[in-house]
């Protein structure tokens, strides 16, 4: 019988002594299943930080089964790029014989960490000081404050609270 396929054999034993005398012949049937879970692994880390705003591809995973050899996975995922917060990718596979691996899973924290670029534009000129030379084309320069009162005109770029 061999224990490495799946199914059912039908077993005959037949047993006779020195003198030849034969006993009665006796039948089993042996069933060889598959009750061994398939067993999946994360490529890359348990725990990943990514840009928000950035398209997300998931490493995946990689699952395999004792009889099958290598099994396709099933990976979900709920991942928001646009929304920071913390998601869960899980990856799972079943056998042909039904049975289910532990679900692996990979949280994937979405945060804002690029500081901004500021850049203020005038018709076709691009300001990015207070030194700008050419004001004309501006509609007004009213001064503005930020919250420490300083006073900048409107032209000038600066960001505070960062």
């Amino acid at each position: 019988m061999d224990e490495t396929k799946l199914g059912t054999t039908l077993l005959n034993y037949l047993c006779v002594d020195k003198t030849q005398n034969e006993a009665m012949s006796t039948e089993r049937v042996a069933i060889v299943r598959d009750t061994t879970k398939p067993v999946c692994k994360l490529n890359g880390s348990a725990k990943v930080t990514h840009e928000a705003g950035f398209a997300y591809k998931d490493h995946g995973c990689v699952c395999h089964d004792s009889y099958q050899g290598k099994l396709t996975p099933v990976i979900t995922n709920n991942v928001n790029i646009d929304l920071q917060g913390t998601y869960v990718s899980a990856c799972n596979a079943q056998d042909a014989s039904g049975n289910k691996a532990t679900t692996v899973s990979r949280t994937i924290v979405i945060a804002d960490t690029l500081k901004p670029v500021i850049a203020l534009s005038s018709g076709q000129q691009i300001i990015t000081s207070s030194d700008a030379s050419d004001t004309s084309t501006l509609a007004d320069d009213t001064a503005v404050s930020n919250p420490a009162g300083e006073k900048f005109k409107k032209y000038d770029a600066m960001l505070w609270g960062v």
